[in-house]
């Protein structure tokens, strides 16, 4: 998926764009990226509420692309920043979570125990940090 997305960046011309771009730009961009980003979960929830499974997995997919794509473009190397997340989740507990808005009872859900480290991704951020200093 990841190479899939890379070809895309560049097959649109979105990455040398981004590489020529100054920084206000670039800030604009992530403004951009987010837009996108509503715009799809507002089709996800639409999908539910009407109950459109194909349009369900379409902004599901979407959504993805987005992700990954905004990611790529900003220079993050995603299987670092995954992992980094992935060995996080693994470290949490089954538990009760009361603060959730749904709670589905008898369904496991994860927690963080009380010495939980969340992901530190301060060596991987790419672009961001020259964009949001701007």
């Amino acid at each position: 998926m990841i190479e899939d997305i890379r070809e895309m960046l560049e097959h649109h011309g979105i990455l040398k764009f981004l590489q020529e771009a100054d920084l206000d730009t670039k800030d604009t961009y992530l403004k951009f990226r987010n837009m996108l980003l509503k715009e799809e979960y507002t089709e996800l929830v639409s999908a539910e509420q009407n109950k459109n499974p194909e349009e369900f997995v379409d902004a599901l997919i979407d959504m993805l692309v987005i992700i990954l794509g905004t990611l790529h473009s900003l220079k993050i190397d995603i299987p670092i920043a995954w992992g980094r997340v992935y060995e996080a989740n693994m470290s949490k507990e089954v538990g009760e979570n009361k603060n959730r808005e749904v709670v589905i009872p008898g369904m496991p859900d994860l927690v963080k125990p009380k010495l939980w480290e969340e992901p530190q991704h301060n060596d991987n951020i790419g672009d961001l940090n020259e964009i949001f200093n701007s």
